[in-house]
């Protein structure tokens, strides 16, 4: 290599390469920034910071973890807006043109999934977007939340038997959640058994204690930082 190309290859290291680091890391402040006005949890206030990110996102082409964050964070916005057309398109814009950013891919596929079960109760297609988050993830904790969720989304169109299936196959993952919602429709369906005959009572001795078993089990692997706060008295109140 001659000494004019060696001298313009350090050029460009020296120069060129620090100035677009410099770059992705105003870029990520600038985000950060923005993120950090929004509610850490959503309580049912609405916010909007449309404007912000569609701006930032016009400034920042860039097909990246900062790209597919912004764009996240937009999709969940419009979500917020109750916008629920715009929120799926953005959604799947992340999937489609962040490939490679696992993390927002994933949250963007469990959110429209979400969108389908709580916004839209859609429960059919959100079946499907649950299916699809656990077909694809089904070790992570959004493929476990998924696997009770399709077992929720069945337990709304009223198919109690479906949902129980889901809900055991949750449970056995770890899903505490789910046990108690499969425990729960075993209780209505043993609770609805006739009790007319001696063998009709004994059968449905039986199935409580069963239940009673069921509970006790979901008690003594009940963590102590149940999800929601609520489950350990789930528990209690079915037994």
């Amino acid at each position: 290599m001659s000494r004019i190309k060696m001298l313009s290859l350090l050029v460009f290291l020296f120069l060129i390469v620090p100035s677009v680091t410099r770059a992705d890391t105003t870029a990520a402040a600038k985000l950060a920034e923005i993120k950090s006005q929004i509610p850490a949890v959503w309580n049912g206030t609405r916010w909007d910071k449309t404007r912000e990110l569609e701006d930032f996102l016009a400034a920042y082409p860039a097909k990246d973890l900062t790209g597919a964050e912004a764009r996240f964070t937009l999709g969940y916005n419009y979500r917020v807006l109750r916008n629920y057309d715009k929120a799926l398109t953005e959604f799947k814009r992340v999937i489609a043109e962040y490939p490679d950013c696992n993390a927002q891919v994933i949250q963007s596929q469990l959110e429209i999934a979400q969108l389908y079960y709580w916004d839209k109760r859609d429960y059919d297609k959100a079946i499907c977007q649950y299916e699809v988050v656990l077909n694809s993830y089904p070790d992570t904790w959004e493929g476990k939340y998924s696997q009770e969720y399709i077992g929720r989304a069945y337990e709304a169109k009223g198919q109690e038997q479906k949902a129980a299936a889901e809900y055991q196959k949750a449970y056995k993952k770890g899903r505490i959640t789910a046990g108690i919602a499969e425990a729960q429709i075993l209780l209505r369906q043993a609770s609805a058994l006739p009790s007319s005959s001696a063998s009709e009572k004994e059968y449905r001795d039986k199935k409580f204690r069963e239940l009673l078993s069921f509970y006790k089990e979901l008690y003594l692997t009940c963590p102590i930082e149940a999800e929601g706060g609520a489950a350990m008295g789930q528990i209690i109140d079915g037994i």
